[in-house]
């Protein structure tokens, strides 16, 4: 998980798509540029699929997101931790156990996710 540095909470890698790409190659890039790790899907289709809206700080606005979660994994034991944080976007990564999670420390966009991982274990 990574924390941002306007959130400070708790959040999986993630982000926009970019023109041109696909769903997938850009979760892949994300992950990627947040963490510095190159990941695989384990599953091609999304386990989970939420929408909701979050606050852009340059529009001054807020937008409509529709989040696809992958199960995934790492292709490598370690990434390079300094392609998230060359942005200043990432204050911090680490890979973080369901049950130490809490309803405090994780995004509450991340919340509803976060209960239904937990009942399926």
């Amino acid at each position: 998980m990574v924390q941002s540095s306007w959130g400070k909470l708790w959040e999986l890698p993630g982000g926009g798509i970019e023109p041109g790409e696909s769903l997938t190659e850009g979760t892949l890039r994300e992950g990627h540029e947040e963490t510095g790790l190159n990941f695989k899907f384990l599953e091609l289709n999304p386990f989970a699929v939420t929408e909701g809206k979050f606050y852009l700080l340059e529009e001054r606005a807020f937008c409509h997101s529709i989040r696809f979660y992958f199960r995934a994994e790492a292709e490598d034991e370690r990434g390079d931790p300094s392609v998230g944080f060359e942005s200043g976007e990432i204050i911090n990564m680490h890979w973080i156990d369901l049950k130490t999670l809490n309803e405090e420390t994780i995004h509450p966009i991340h919340r509803h996710l976060l209960s239904e991982l937990r009942q399926q274990e």
